[in-house]
């Protein structure tokens, strides 16, 4: 099977920028802005994030279901994907425009609940078709893995704005204030737009291959997505990966704050220095996917993720220095986690599409997709309610308040030992995923 050229590759990928650095935003900054800024309590806001996410539960297969069956001159994803553009970020502005009050939490919280999940909508709208492209442009197995790393590659870019780039722009316009993140969200909006319109365009001559011979019902559909053992160990395992992670970089700020004792200024280098050994080292993880089974990849940068993970709760109060070097070894194993299980995905699809017939990729990414989310919410969610059982108190307008020995040890348990020992359950769970190489190949042998 021929390879896909660089250049769709390219421009496939150019829409993870803006699908990265929404999700990334969301999971550094929505809770944090929420607790440190509008007041919310901490395990309210946590239950706040989990309840917009839930949303996520009907939207996100209904939308896979539909773009599986959309005929259009765009073709079947790219529809969607240009409208979720232009829903999502206005939407995202709109809720940092809450009517914000140092009197009633409550109002802040339901104003920026509901424009936040409109937001998200969008956001399903884009990821959603623009997942289900990878398994339609190729059935190839380590092809599959390749198109998936230069999205990934790409989308670090957006990763870096989504964190990096908008810490600057908050501590430029006012670090911690409620104008500070409505001018820096307003100046990172068309990074979060203008990529995926780039790549409705850039993917008008990709590949599709198709399977339309049999026409599944929505709850029909359903019943194959959560039937299929392959699709629920990976969802399994990366919904308690993606929590853990959102754990920490929700409470990102108040690692720096309580525990470095830092200003906010130094969350972008932080970052990069995530990032850019994530960068570097994605070609090694490809390199060594051609070489092993896609699950021994996820396995061994896992572990090491973990490993990481665990190390920061031994970071002394002001011990900068090597939180960076955990953040550099941490950056490496991220890779793994960033490429093996997106390109599982067009496997598990592969493998429910030569046993059921019909077109399922929208359906499984949605699925997906709200797996994703949810992880995502889950995290601070529990993390709220494990900060609050310990002390840990909000703060109003970015103004910090004093907190007990006990809430600072278990924001430094929550950060670390904590994620870390649940990351690796996650981790091993993928051992059990069925799919190989060779199964992979032979199917591509029978279509």
């Amino acid at each position: 099977m021929s390879a896909i050229p660089a250049r769709i590759k390219a421009g496939y990928g150019i829409s993870e920028i803006g699908v990265t650095g929404m999700v990334v935003f969301g999971s550094f900054y929505i809770f944090s802005y929420m607790t440190n800024t509008l007041g919310i309590p901490v395990g309210i806001a946590g239950t706040i994030f989990l309840a917009t996410k839930l949303f996520d539960v009907l939207t996100d297969p209904l939308i896979g279901y539909l773009s599986d069956r959309t005929n259009s001159r765009l073709g079947p994803r790219r529809p969607w994907m240009l409208a979720g553009a232009f829903v999502m970020g206005p939407a995202l502005a709109i809720a940092f425009y809450a009517p914000f009050s140092t009197e009633s939490w409550g109002a802040n919280a339901v104003w920026f609940s509901a424009f936040l999940m409109l937001s998200y909508l969008g956001l399903t709208m884009i990821g959603v078709p623009f997942g289900a492209m990878t398994a339609e442009m190729t059935e190839d197995y380590d092809e599959r893995t390749s198109i998936t790393a230069w999205r990934m590659w790409i989308g670090t870019i957006g990763i870096l704005f989504g964190a990096a780039g908008y810490a600057i722009l908050t501590g430029n316009f006012g670090n911690l204030s409620v104008e500070g993140y409505r001018m820096g969200l307003i100046t990172i909006l068309p990074l979060l737009m203008i990529p995926t319109l780039i790549t409705v365009f850039a993917t008008r001559n990709a590949p599709v291959h198709r399977t339309t011979l049999v026409e599944h019902g929505f709850f029909d559909g359903i019943k194959i997505v959560w039937t299929s053992k392959s699709f629920l160990i990976i969802a399994g395992s990366y919904i308690l990966m993606i929590s853990m992670i959102t754990v920490v970089t929700s409470n990102v700020n108040a690692l720096i704050e309580y525990l470095l004792i830092e200003s906010q200024d130094i969350q972008p280098t932080l970052s990069a220095i995530l990032l850019f050994p994530t960068f570097l080292t994605l070609p090694l993880w490809v390199w060594l996917g051609k070489r092993m089974e896609k699950r021994t990849g996820l396995l061994i940068g896992g572990i090491m993720y973990a490993i990481g993970m665990a190390c920061v709760y031994f970071v002394g109060v002001g011990d900068t220095g090597m939180l960076m070097i955990i953040l550099a070894f941490m950056g490496v194993a991220y890779g793994a986690y960033q490429i093996f299980p997106w390109a599982m995905l067009p496997d598990v699809i592969s493998e429910a599409q030569l046993k059921h017939g019909g077109s399922l990729a929208g359906l499984f990414n949605g699925w997906w997709t709200t797996a994703q989310k949810f992880g995502i919410a889950l995290g601070p969610f529990l993390a709220g309610l494990v900060l609050q059982s310990g002390g840990f108190k909000s703060s109003v307008g970015g103004q910090l308040v004093e907190q007990s020995d006990t809430a600072i040890e278990t924001l430094r348990i929550t950060i670390s030992l904590l994620p870390a020992a649940v990351f690796v359950l996650g981790v091993l769970l993928i051992m059990a995923y069925p799919i190989t190489r060779s199964d992979q190949n032979s199917r591509t042998d029978v279509t």
